[in-house]
């Protein structure tokens, strides 16, 4: 029950649509109103002085479902008596009310409204600006549907699968490209049959396939979703396509993977400048992941997150049509839209009471640097508790460690009595494929090993004069293009022989020329 000013109660099923903010309380009013206004409707609020009066105090009461979680945000504000920051009432909308978060919903039916104690810990003019921007929603359906778009989509699918396995022509891939006029038609067709229902996404391909970079360099099986050609894969590209800069506007800026102009050395070059310009700020590190995230994802929660920033609901649809068998891994939407459910988590941990200095996502991995241990521990219960709301957990192997300086600052740590070695041997920390200390980058143990298997292997074959392959070639040259970027200086002077990188191109160079030899129209690239 909510009690107004003059004694009225009003049931919980009843919503007020005149409310009086006044200097003493906000207070509800009852009584007739004889202006000819707009101050009409359930969420209008009056601001006015304690000396002011006037004969606009009237109310209507609507009946109103009070289980509906909107209706309870609502009866909430009414029974809040002091109101610290009044905007946050005035900018309460409908629109905003079905389009709020998960994080907004609980923060406004808590009964602690204000803006100290608000998620985002946004203040003043800048809190109403922030909520307001979230709820900036843009329709992109006809964009979708343009000619531009999927002459794009098409092109973008036809560069990565215009050769198969074998380097031989795909020739689903040369007919679209030879009549791409009619493909386009055919996959506006696909698209708008989506919408209405009258076509599905294909079952995917799925294959299991050993990753060997897996889990610190232990290696474990991936069970990988292959969608169909076509028309699934220009689907995939046509739908997000347009979607992406989008996405992109609101995402963190060191969150990488699958993001162009964000790849793996893009983190490499952020992790060395924040170890070497700030060695306060990284003294610690936590270092944590999801466990199966792509697999435990469930769609729901994704078209949650999709209704923040469209409002259209033909793209909506089209996203839980490609969504059919789940978050796919291997299917090109699927980072996207991982990244935008994550985009709460990020903007969570950036808040000031957990005291992180630099952050750093690589899809599911996540990079974190403080200079507090107990806020870092802090901060990975609430990240656990929030990937509870979306069906998600961490993985049991996370660690909170303090980071090593220098080599020689380790061997000093060695060197000291074992009363005083009380604290646990500093770590680097490890992402990337490298191990990053504070003015040093080294590479992890695993990528080590294999390189130095992979040169030797070269070696013997060559002595021998056996034939050395393009893909024996093309990954070795990958994996030497790996010590440029750190300090493994040594390595190259042990077991880096003279023109073994001239040779090896020599090789690639050959395989090339007989590939375009073979197959005239073939590129590459």
């Amino acid at each position: 029950m909510v009690r107004g000013e003059r004694g009225v109660d009003f049931a919980a099923d009843d919503v007020p649509d005149n409310w009086n903010f006044n200097g003493s309380n906000p207070c509800l009013h009852h009584g007739g109103n004889y202006n000819q206004n707009q101050n009409h409707g359930p969420f209008y609020v009056n601001y006015n002085s304690a000396s002011n009066t006037n004969s606009n105090i009237g109310c209507r009461l609507l009946e109103a479902d009070a289980g509906h979680w909107a209706c309870r945000v609502w009866l909430n504000l009414l029974s809040v008596v002091r109101v610290p920051h009044p905007f946050y009432y005035a900018e309460l909308t409908a629109q905003h009310l079905l389009t709020m978060s998960r994080q907004d919903t609980a923060w406004y039916t808590s009964g602690r409204v204000s803006p100290r104690n608000h998620p985002r810990r946004w203040n003043g003019c800048e809190a109403t600006r922030r909520i307001l921007s979230l709820m900036k929603r843009v329709r992109v359906y006809q964009q979708i549907l343009s000619e531009d778009n999927l002459r794009l989509a098409i092109r973008e699918v036809n560069r990565g699968h215009r050769r198969n396995g074998d380097h031989s022509l795909n020739k689903k891939v040369m007919e679209i490209e030879a009549h791409i006029d009619e493909y386009v038609v055919k996959l506006r067709r696909f698209i708008e049959d989506l919408v209405a229902g009258d076509e599905h996404m294909h079952k995917p391909l799925q294959r299991r396939k050993w990753d060997r970079n897996a889990d610190s360099g232990k290696g474990k099986w991936r069970d990988i979703n292959e969608p169909l050609l076509w028309p699934d894969q220009y689907v995939h590209h046509a739908v997000v396509q347009p979607m992406i800069p989008h996405i992109r506007r609101s995402m963190d800026k060191y969150c990488i993977a699958s993001v162009p102009g964000r790849g793996n050395s893009y983190g490499v070059k952020v992790l060395k400048k924040w170890m070497k310009n700030d060695p306060v700020g990284t003294q610690y590190c936590a270092e944590c992941d999801i466990h199966h995230c792509f697999v435990e994802v469930d769609p729901p929660y994704v078209i949650h997150a999709l209704k923040r920033l469209f409002k259209d609901r033909e793209t909506l649809w089209l996203c839980d049509a490609l969504m059919e068998y789940g978050v796919l891994i291997g299917a090109f939407f699927s980072a996207w839209f991982l990244h935008l459910l994550l985009q709460p988590l990020d903007l969570m941990i950036h808040q000031k009471q957990y005291g992180v200095s630099h952050y750093l996502r690589q899809m599911d991995n996540f990079t974190i640097f403080g200079s507090n241990k107990r806020k870092l521990r802090r901060l990975l219960e609430d990240v656990r508790a929030w990937l509870a709301e979306v069906g998600l957990r961490l993985k049991g192997n996370w660690q909170i460690f303090r980071v090593g300086f220098t080599p020689r600052v380790e061997k000093a740590h060695d060197a000291l009595p074992e009363k005083k070695q009380r604290h646990r041997r500093p770590r680097i920390p490890s992402a990337l494929g490298y191990r990053f200390g504070h003015g040093y980058t080294i590479l992890r143990k695993h990528n080590l090993f294999r390189l130095k298997r992979a040169l030797h292997t070269y070696y013997h074959r060559r002595d021998r004069n056996r034939v050395i392959s393009f893909k024996r070639a093309s990954g070795l040259i990958s994996r030497l293009g790996q010590l440029r970027k750190c300090n493994s200086q040594r390595i190259l002077e042990r077991y880096y022989q003279p023109n073994t990188m001239f040779n090896l191109k020599k090789v690639v160079r050959r395989e090339c020329r007989r590939l375009q030899r073979l197959y005239p129209p073939y590129r590459a690239a």
